[in-house]
């Protein structure tokens, strides 16, 4: 296939409604999450306690995640987001109201990013499939990658907005407007009109439609290598988050207005992997593309721990975004696209769990190590055991390289000639 960029996936009423709240949910959360972080990272003085603080984001997600999937079935994805969304938009404003009483604590911060949490997890999955019911299968691709755009411009705006008003106004002046932007997305998203809904007429409810997801993504060889990969990725890459904290107080010796400028910095390195994701993918395959940009993510996590320079710190932020990105928006549209309609939001939450409960682990652990052997020793630790896994990876499934997904939406595996839902686990 050859690579191009379109914007056919806007051309659909739906899909830019999703935007749009998107957007709004992406802006309102980068003001909020790095000014919580940065005011943790001030009463406390430990890096471990900002890991701790994201790990307990993380496991409510993924506690959280599987449900989604059972809700979704239920609900449908639009209700379901504009809870999720709400929710959010609650929690941020409670904190803000604690923070304007002076009585915002660790401990409290804690609980309420245990039950923020909760609401974000019902995010993911039904994010993913609402995109199917907006687009043309031949346009998922490219939607997904364009979806990335709100994430971006949320980094790049949010978070550098954030920093600076908490640094010249203060706590509650930095999460008021984040709760508005979150809890204002919740509504546009209801407002967002269907291309065409998906009928899954032998699907089985509850447990017994997760196990048989589980079941069939463990079956799926080109779904099961992009699990193993996202779990990979879980403990090694997207966990550096947890760091820029330190980061930014140890290596570069500045304030929380730096940690908002760098946060947003990976903006640039999400808008452009917005923009090239599905073209590189359709030049090189998807499977080159998955295994290519974990290893780079891993190369420039390394390198962000031998600098001290902010400017070379910035680009390096924003290089792990861009490939980090790439890797997780083609990891989606794989999981996706493979399984039949029928086991589609069982499959995408036991992948989506996978990643999330794994997360948490990496976020605690490089927190802990960072306090006891510098942020430096551990990033680079951590470029080294992204390389280490890929690799495992890779042996126990070589035809990864060669996955792709061609124009109708199928995911296509060398040596396998199966029809696309070959290998499903059909409900008696």
């Amino acid at each position: 296939m050859t690579g191009r960029f379109n914007l056919e996936p806007f051309a659909s009423p739906g899909y830019r409604r999703y935007f749009l709240a998107a957007l709004l949910a992406a802006l309102g959360l980068w003001v909020y999450s790095p000014a919580l972080e940065w005011v943790i990272l001030t009463e406390t003085g430990l890096a471990g306690a900002v890991g701790v603080l994201q790990s307990t984001l993380i496991v409510a997600v993924a506690l959280a995640t599987l449900p989604s999937g059972l809700v979704t079935d239920r609900l449908g994805p639009r209700r379901t987001l504009a809870i999720s969304l709400s929710g959010m938009g609650l929690i941020i404003a409670l904190v803000a109201t604690l923070a304007a009483l002076d009585a915002l604590t660790f401990e409290l911060a804690i609980v309420l990013t245990f039950v923020l949490g909760l609401f974000d997890g019902f995010f993911g999955v039904p994010a993913t499939l609402l995109l199917a019911q907006v687009v043309e299968p031949r346009h998922l691709g490219s939607a997904i990658g364009l979806s990335f755009l709100t994430s971006g411009l949320g980094r790049l705006i949010g978070a550098p907005l954030g920093g600076a008003v908490l640094e010249v106004a203060g706590a509650t002046q930095a999460f008021i407007p984040a709760a508005v932007a979150v809890g204002v997305s919740g509504l546009v998203i209801l407002s967002a009109p269907i291309r065409q809904t998906e009928d899954w007429p032998e699907r089985t409810a509850g447990l017994r439609g997760l196990g048989q997801a589980a079941v069939w993504l463990m079956r799926h060889s080109a779904a099961r290598s992009v699990t193993l990969l996202a779990v990979v990725s879980g403990i090694t890459i997207y966990s550096y988050g947890a760091l820029l904290p330190a980061l930014t107080r140890d290596l570069l010796r500045a304030e929380s207005a730096t940690l908002g400028l760098l946060s947003g910095a990976g903006g640039l390195g999400a808008i452009l992997a917005a923009v090239v994701m599905d073209a590189i993918g359709r030049r090189i395959g998807r499977g080159r593309q998955i295994v290519a940009t974990l290893l780079a993510s891993g190369l420039a996590i390394a390198l962000l721990g031998m600098t001290t320079l902010l400017p070379v710190a910035i680009m390096l932020v924003a290089s792990i975004v861009f490939f980090s990105f790439q890797f997780g928006g083609t990891a989606q549209l794989i999981v996706q696209t493979s399984p039949p309609p029928r086991l589609r939001p069982g499959v995408v939450a036991v992948y989506t769990f996978s990643f999330n409960v794994v997360l948490p682990i990496g976020t605690t652990g490089v927190g802990l190590l960072a306090d006891r052997f510098g942020v430096a020793a551990v990033l680079l630790g951590m470029g080294v055991a992204t390389a280490v896994g890929t690799a495992a990876v890779l042996l126990m499934v070589r035809r990864l390289l060669g996955v792709d997904v061609d124009e109708g939406g199928d995911v296509r595996i060398p040596g396998d000639r199966r029809k696309p839902d070959a290998g499903a686990i059909v409900a008696p």
